[in-house]
């Protein structure tokens, strides 16, 4: 079975890019660096990226992607990272 995978549409953030911390957090976003291998997903390109992550369902997209993720069947490399390391953990 193909499905498609398709990344969120870069336009929808753009008026975020470049803002200071102050204007950012107006609009409920944070800037953070992540350093974790692998880390937090951006959900436009669908790879790591330095990201906000929060347990309200964030959405973390990095201020360079600018062409949304759009595959069928083939899922993004830190997913398959992700489920290799779930499966080497069981």
């Amino acid at each position: 079975m193909t499905y498609p995978i398709t990344g969120l549409e870069p336009a929808l953030f753009s008026h975020l890019i470049g803002l200071p911390d102050a204007e950012l957090a107006r609009h409920r976003a944070r800037r953070e660096t992540v350093t974790a291998d692998p880390s937090y997903p951006d959900r436009i390109a669908l790879r790591d990226a330095d990201s906000p992550y929060r347990a309200s369902h964030a959405i973390f997209i990095a201020e360079a992607s600018d062409t949304a993720y759009d595959r069928v069947g083939e899922a993004p490399a830190y997913l398959q990272a992700h489920d290799a390391a779930r499966i080497e953990r069981a």
